[in-house]
């Protein structure tokens, strides 16, 4: 009897645990799967055998053939996957397969919700007016005498733009401040100045035409430059300093400049061509006049720049011509 009842348990042992003791799989279960699922919408019931074909380890782990999870198995091979996961039947096999149903059923719905999000083109409705036929005149003979007189239509043009005055006007002083330099060196290609030898574009946006000045002014007067660099920049002929002026005041006159943007730059620029020319004004010193008045009775007198009062300058208001020539005053 107690044989009997042991013969009777092996044969109620779990399929797997036979499979495993027979060390090849004889008869796994059927394929749990319904229509539509992983095996795919042609379905047929699979049985074990056709399950276990192709299974392969890899890196110690077998990819389940109905939920695609890696499983893995350690030394034990397939036998040990059908062992641990019993694919189909297990409850980790069938948590896995609902997460991927679910996984698809959302990459599905997902298309839906991008076009409910998605903004629809406009359907354009076809007017309701009819539209006015085109009329084409032509030319006819007048039955009087009199010549045939056309109308012309006016074009409406543009507002000019209006210049900045105030920007003109610091144009004005630098062009005459250039007027008095001593002679100057002729503009090479090496210059920086040589950049203003060009036409100014014609296709900015106003908004934009200061963004394209700046930085050519800045390459030749910007704050990281030095007096002396300014100086050494300093060119006559068709690339200098004249060239320069004009490309100013062709701009300004075509985009609307402020002269708060232009002044800091000008104005050191106008400093540089003062201190130049007042340095090189000390070789003509004896063509200058100086007016010297004391400044407690009113008197002036003039007298030539070598012979100055030998009495406190604190108490004489001295004032030089030509005007670009400080520095005689001073002792420069």
């Amino acid at each position: 009897m107690k044989q009997s009842r042991s013969h009777t348990q092996f044969l109620r042992a779990p399929l797997s645990l036979y499979n495993m003791m027979a060390c090849t799989p004889k008869r796994l279960p059927e394929c749990v799967l319904e229509p539509g699922d992983a095996c795919g919408d042609a379905h047929t019931a699979h049985s074990g055998e056709d399950l276990a074909k192709g299974l392969t380890v890899d890196n110690g782990k077998v990819q389940c053939p109905i939920c695609d999870k890696d499983i893995k198995v350690g030394m034990g091979g397939v036998q040990n996957f059908w062992k641990q996961h019993n694919p189909g039947v297990s409850k980790v096999c069938k948590a896995n397969l609902e997460k991927k149903k679910k996984a698809v059923a959302h990459r599905q719905d997902q298309p839906g919700l991008l076009s409910f999000f998605t903004k629809q083109p406009k359907v354009l409705i076809p007017p309701t007016v009819p539209m006015p036929t085109h009329v084409i005149a032509y030319d006819m003979e007048s039955s009087s005498s009199g010549p045939c007189v056309t109308p012309v239509v006016s074009k409406t043009a543009s507002p000019p733009v209006v210049p900045d005055m105030l920007a003109v006007n610091l144009l004005a002083v630098l062009e005459n401040a250039i007027q008095d330099l001593p002679t100057l060196p002729e503009a090479s290609e090496s210059n920086e100045i040589t950049m203003f030898a060009q036409s100014i574009p014609t296709d900015l946006a106003d908004d934009n035409a200061w963004e394209y000045l700046d930085p050519m002014l800045n390459q030749f007067l910007g704050f990281n430059r030095t007096a002396e660099d300014i100086l050494n920049e300093l060119c006559r002929g068709e690339r200098g300093l004249a060239v320069m002026v004009r490309y100013l005041k062709e701009f300004i006159g075509r985009y609307q400049i402020d002269r708060g943007l232009l002044e800091g730059k000008v104005q050191r620029l106008l400093k540089v061509i003062q201190t130049h020319t007042c340095q090189n004004s000390h070789s003509n010193a004896s063509s200058d006049i100086i007016v010297i008045s004391d400044g407690e009775d009113g008197t002036s007198e003039q007298r030539d720049p070598t012979y100055l009062p030998s009495e406190p300058t604190s108490s004489y208001i001295v004032s030089v011509w030509p005007p670009f020539a400080p520095c005689l005053a001073l002792g420069l």
